[in-house]
């Protein structure tokens, strides 16, 4: 009885491990798709930002950072944030987030770094840029309006 029991359990786990494999070499041999749709929160629904706001993204001399600027910001906009994304050499998907930000004077700029950093201060960076798209998101404080734009850099 006891033995029984013990080959029902062995099989059970198996069975539980052969469908797991599968599931993960089903996911794995599937290729990556492109994502070019928006990355926008499915979950809000935000209208488009009214024209005039110019934004700009150009390298900086060292080619391991971008100036990301945003301009003609009209005064009812109190924050902006950002999100980008954009594609190394290797393949891989990189990004990140800027956290809400007052807007000074109808203007809003920023370095970015295109890579990491440790705390300690050693920095990996990313290679074969090409491309950098964001999303920036205006709020009035009631209301929040985005703008999604893909720069060559």
């Amino acid at each position: 009885m006891k033995n029984k029991k013990k080959a029902l359990i062995a099989l059970a786990l198996v069975l539980i491990l052969i469908i797991i494999g599968g599931w993960i070499f089903k996911k794995s041999s599937q290729p990556e798709v492109e994502q070019k749709e928006s990355t926008l929160p499915a979950s809000e629904r935000y209208e488009k930002v009214e024209p005039g706001i110019k934004v700009s993204v150009e390298r900086v001399k060292d080619n391991r950072r971008v100036d990301f600027q945003v301009k003609n910001i009209p005064s009812h906009y109190k924050t902006i944030e950002y999100e980008f994304s954009y594609q190394t050499a290797s393949g891989g998907l990189q990004g990140g987030i800027g956290s809400p930000s007052a807007i000074k004077n109808g203007r809003y700029q920023k370095e970015i770094l295109l890579g990491t950093c440790s705390a300690g201060g050693a920095c990996t960076y990313d290679e074969g840029v090409e491309k950098i798209k964001f999303t920036v998101f205006f709020s009035t404080g009631s209301q929040k309006r985005y703008l999604e734009k893909e720069f060559a850099i």
